[in-house]
């Protein structure tokens, strides 16, 4: 049952794609083609054509195309004006001065058009337009693919990193079944985790050692710098009051040991400058630190 359904599948693959050949290029030739198909984990074949073409006095350029859902063109030319149907590109190069009547470009397929999927494995039958025209093509397997069949012999095939550079001078399809070793992709996968975790740790250690070590700390400004420009009798009181803010005057002149007047006097000169504050409690007067300490 399997096997009829990628038969029909190719069949009308083979068909649809003989239709697209049947249709000439119109007011151009294709002097070389350099094709690469890159197969993505999901089936989609992303194919890089990169084309040199001959080119009449024609102001528009039509190339036969297979069945996608996306095609972008790379070329030199900023203002190459395109677009696409289901089986035609249009290229517009009425804006733009080529040289020797040359144009080169990158068209670049994505579709899944080729591509059929039965259980765990992947087929693929791709067969190239303007065959003969290409002068190579390469193959690119997704990660961890295990090929089950290829329609080419690659015993004489340069084969790196999963890459297959085929010639195409014998080559009129190209099938391939393969599977994706989805274990070992996991297995992979699960191997970088513990590479990650390390490289978050070394930078949350790393915030944190500049945090507490390398950032620079306010410096605080000390009470001593405070006590600048103030007389010994001044500095005595403000000191005394660091110790035990909000004593009455009667009991700083007790333990400072200084008369009653000479407190009242320093008292108000430090109040004036902001470095007390007074405040009455019934017939006492409590003195405390004032607003330059609250800052």
């Amino acid at each position: 049952m399997k096997i009829e359904k990628y038969m029909k599948f190719k069949f009308i693959t083979v068909i649809v794609c003989l239709l697209f050949l049947l249709v000439p290029i119109t007011s151009q030739e294709i002097d070389s083609l350099s094709s690469e198909v890159i197969i993505k984990n999901n089936g989609t074949l992303e194919i890089h054509d990169l084309l040199n073409i001959s080119l009449t006095d024609d102001s528009v350029i039509y190339l036969n195309i297979i069945p996608v859902y996306d095609l972008v063109i790379k070329s030199k030319y900023n203002n190459l004006n395109y677009s696409y149907s289901t089986d035609t590109l249009s290229i517009d190069i009425s804006n733009i001065s080529l040289d020797n009547n040359t144009l080169s470009l990158e068209i670049i397929y994505l579709t899944d058009y080729f591509t059929n999927k039965d259980g765990d494995q992947w087929n693929v039958s791709y067969f190239p337009l303007f065959k003969e025209e290409i002068s190579n093509l390469k193959l690119t397997f997704p990660k961890l693919t295990e090929i089950s069949d290829l329609s080419v012999d690659i015993s004489n095939v340069n084969i790196e990193n999963n890459q297959f550079v085929l010639n195409l001078e014998d080559i009129s399809e190209l099938d391939a079944s393969y599977t994706i070793n989805a274990q070992k992709l996991k297995k992979d996968r699960k191997s970088i985790i513990p590479f990650i975790i390390l490289i978050i740790i070394i930078l949350i250690g790393g915030g944190l050692f500049y945090y507490f070590k390398l950032k620079p700390k306010k410096k605080k400004q000390s009470n001593n710098n405070l006590l600048l420009g103030l007389n010994e009798n001044e500095q005595k009181i403000i000191k005394l009051l660091l110790k035990d803010n909000g004593v009455s005057q009667k009991k700083i002149a007790f333990r400072l040991f200084l008369p009653k007047g000479t407190i009242s006097r320093n008292i108000q000169k430090l109040e004036t400058k902001g470095y007390v504050e007074i405040k009455k409690y019934g017939v006492t007067n409590k003195v405390f630190l004032g607003k330059i300490f609250k800052k």
